[in-house]
């Protein structure tokens, strides 16, 4: 920008999730610069979010009329910023987010995988449990299209009252980890 020579930033303003990002940074003597957002590092929910770019920069700026250049800093603030955030391209669907499981006995839990946008890449799933301790085991039948079932048997003097079973999908696009994950309550209960 003629009269402002220095390098200078922009800072994210107005979306809370962004206000730690380094912002947009324009070069010494450059006009333009590029904000780049990985939304890999940055938790923003699906949706729309709104923002704007804020910064100030040093610089010499003569009035129409004056001889003379005067020392200035300029505010500059940008119109606001919309970014559309869309959901992952795929979901793990349950029929229930909760479930009983009778001491000794064996529950089967069918679950999905759902694909959006067209996305056709590996999906790998894994799960994760909450609060059990021994004397739990699961085990998954073979993927087809996309639905599988995962089978815990439990032993009959399995402690506690309830264990959550955290199941995660992970698949990658455009080269990025995409992670979604869904959690499952399951009831421990007593033969009657």
């Amino acid at each position: 920008m003629e009269g402002f020579p220095e390098a200078y930033t922009f800072k994210v303003k107005g979306l809370k999730a962004l206000e730690k990002h380094e912002g947009l940074k324009v070069a010494k003597d450059a006009e333009v610069g590029s904000l780049v957002l990985d939304l890999t590092k940055t938790a923003l929910p699906e949706g729309i979010h709104e923002f704007y770019l804020s910064g100030e920069v040093k610089g010499k700026y003569t009035r129409e009329g004056q001889k003379d250049a005067k020392d200035v800093t300029l505010s500059t603030y940008s119109a606001p910023v919309l970014i559309k955030v869309h959901p992952a391209p795929f979901e793990i669907v349950l029929e229930t987010d909760a479930s009983e499981l009778v001491r000794g006995e064996v529950l089967s839990i069918p679950v999905k995988l759902e694909r959006r946008f067209g996305f056709d890449g590996q999906i790998e799933v894994s799960t994760e449990f909450v609060g059990a301790g021994e004397g739990l085991e699961t085990s998954s039948s073979m993927l087809r299209n996309d639905e599988f079932t995962l089978t815990v048997r439990s032993v009959e003097k399995m402690p506690g009252e309830k264990i959550q079973i955290k199941l995660r999908a992970l698949g990658k696009l455009n080269g990025k980890a995409v992670e979604t994950a869904k959690t499952l309550t399951v009831q421990l209960t007593d033969r009657g």
